[in-house]
């Protein structure tokens, strides 16, 4: 993303993210919701694409989306999905019933990883993930991110208590670091696998460690209002399936 564009998206983000919200109707509340993951789901959509050669039957009869998906045309996909953004945070405020004082809380991330950004690309030319995954080793970076999100549980003020908080900070520290690894040990076994099936082997693998640990999630934590394990399962199924996307991608690069 440019800078600018970064920026921009961010103070809107942020002011989002710590709006006072009425409740919405589940109508209103599915709508808001189905937006931003149809827009994220296009980009997973296309990954399974990224190796298939031209001629292929269903590649260029997709191509149109693919190629809008990776920069061509306009309105530009990566600016809409940026604004879907925006909506996803009130849907994820509201579907999960974050108080606004917890948001208020969490608002410093948006600039915080904003900041970071710039400056990885600043220095490196590389995106802040990018970076990551080129510095750290896979088990190190989700041990990282898992002590960041344990964190973030634990301080957080929220309705819940103390201890619970905890609970469910040291089942984060658990969870992800050794899925992740679970992850690393069977990488070997795409290496033999054809480059018209590497992408949607990715694609395949990463969802499933995610979906995975989203399941793990939900049956292994302290919560107990629905919504809050839930919530749990959804943050440690997608950050086990952000780092082994990353993963898989520096294998193969």
């Amino acid at each position: 993303m440019e800078t600018l564009q970064l920026v921009l998206f961010t103070l809107i983000w942020t002011g989002f993210w710590v709006l006072p919200l009425r409740p919405l109707s589940p109508t209103t509340e599915v709508v808001i919701g189905l937006i931003p993951f149809c827009a994220f789901g296009l980009r997973v959509f296309t990954g399974f694409f990224e190796t298939v050669p031209p001629g292929d039957q269903i590649g260029d009869y997709v191509r149109p989306i693919t190629d809008w998906v990776n920069g061509a045309g306009g309105p530009s996909y990566q600016l809409v999905l940026d604004g879907t953004v925006a909506l996803g945070l009130v849907w994820f405020a509201q579907a999960f019933h974050i108080p606004l004082r917890s948001r208020i809380a969490t608002a410093w991330i948006f600039p915080a990883v904003a900041t970071a950004s710039i400056a990885t690309d600043s220095i490196t030319g590389l995106s802040l993930p990018e970076y990551l995954a080129a510095t750290l080793p896979t088990p190190i970076l989700a041990l990282v991110l898992a002590l960041l999100l344990s964190a973030l549980v634990w301080w957080t003020p929220g309705p819940h208590t103390l201890n619970t908080r905890r609970y469910a900070g040291l089942a984060i520290i658990g969870l992800i670091p050794s899925a992740t690894i679970l992850l690393v040990l069977v990488t070997p076994l795409i290496i033999n696998v054809s480059p018209d099936q590497l992408a949607p082997v990715k694609s395949l693998l990463s969802l499933g460690a995610g979906s995975l640990t989203a399941l793990l999630g939900y049956l292994l934590n302290p919560f107990q209002a629905t919504r809050s394990r839930l919530l749990f399962a959804l943050v440690v199924g997608v950050s086990v399936g952000a780092v082994s996307a990353l993963h898989l991608s520096d294998v193969v690069r």
